[in-house]
């Protein structure tokens, strides 16, 4: 089922001039695996995947509450619904010169329903919040701006469970963190680099507190996405690894059984490692251009797909799956330019 909803096109975004031919990252290769037709067990990482347990996967409810996510859409966030039946509807629009919303890639929610955005705009790149409720031309409660906030080239951002809030500072090649309720020209509290974590992109924090990283340049072998332990700083080695071909865009922790999505050679399905510290493959779905990914409560997978990173164009679509990608085919689709997407759970 496949919804158009009207949209403001975001504009393309002045941050492409910052990326590097050398750091062509994330999708370099991941378009170009992502052309043919889509495929549960087989993908673009040249396989077959061995294949889940079935009860790994739990069908969701037909009569589960409506599911709220935000996507950021360069100059607007918005607010949707998707009801049990698969009718998106939007609820919000923040947008208007008093947002400070400037080439807005990442979004995340806290536990309180505020929304943050990372706004990659040269210079001048900040992370703004916005109160629960908020439509229209409204001012940030909160923004994080400055020298000192070290904040360049950001892209992804992601929220723990004491709101402190995580960038991934893809011309830096470092995650900064900033304390929650922290406001204006501040440090980060903390910082990860190192040589295995390459124009990092997309980045997400799971219940347990786990870092997920993907980066764009595979420096330490051919790996989608990193984690990391908990309250990690400096250059740690991470904790294990996600294959996949130069990196990704998008990463989405806390599926059934431990899952973990990645819009890598499309979107793809990782389990928790069992001998060593590497993901293993179980599922993908070819999409050409994926980049921002996120589960709902009932374990769908939401993904941004149709945008092209090396551009630094926008996705023209949401595509929902459910959680075991059976099939390769959304359950629903909903037309609009966006690159991240986050989920109210």
């Amino acid at each position: 089922m496949t919804q158009k909803m009207p949209h403001r096109p975001p504009p393309i975004s002045q941050a492409a001039s910052r990326i590097t031919a050398a750091a062509l990252f994330l999708y370099a290769s991941a378009l170009a695996a992502c052309g043919g037709g889509s495929s549960y067990g087989l993908g673009g990482g040249g396989g077959p995947y061995p294949s889940p347990s079935p009860s790994a996967h739990p069908s969701p409810s037909p009569n589960q509450s409506p599911t709220i996510f935000y996507t950021a859409s360069g100059n607007a966030i918005f607010k949707y619904s998707l009801s049990a039946n698969g009718t998106f509807t939007q609820q919000a629009e923040i947008t208007g010169p008093n947002t400070g919303l400037t080439t807005a890639y990442g979004v995340a929610l806290d536990s309180a329903g505020n929304v943050y955005a990372v706004n990659n705009s040269g210079q001048s790149a900040s992370i703004t919040e916005y109160a629960a409720g908020s439509n229209g031309d409204a001012a940030p409660v909160s923004t994080i701006q400055g020298p000192n906030t070290q904040l360049f080239g950001p892209y992804g951002i992601a929220l723990d469970g004491l709101s402190n809030i995580y960038v991934a500072n893809n011309s830096g090649n470092y995650v900064t963190e900033y304390a929650a309720g922290t406001n204006g020209d501040v440090s980060p509290i903390s910082m990860i680099s190192g040589p295995m974590l390459g124009a990092p992109m997309g980045i997400a924090i799971d219940e347990s507190g786990n870092i997920f990283v993907t980066h764009g340049i595979a420096n330490g072998g051919a790996n989608a996405a990193l984690e990391y332990a908990p309250g990690a700083n400096g250059t740690p080695a991470p904790i294990a690894l996600i294959p996949g071909s130069d990196g990704a865009a998008g990463v989405a922790p806390g599926g059934p059984s431990g899952y973990i999505y990645v819009s890598v050679d499309g979107i793809s399905e990782f389990a928790p490692p069992t001998v060593g510290n590497m993901y293993g493959r179980v599922g993908n779905v070819g999409l050409a251009g994926t980049l921002g990914a996120a589960l709902d409560s009932a374990g769908r997978v939401f993904v941004v797909a149709g945008g092209n990173f090396s551009t630094s164009t926008f996705g023209n679509t949401i595509e929902v799956f459910n959680s075991n990608l059976a099939g390769g085919t959304a359950l629903y689709s909903l037309s609009i330019g966006a690159w991240g997407i986050a989920v109210q759970r």
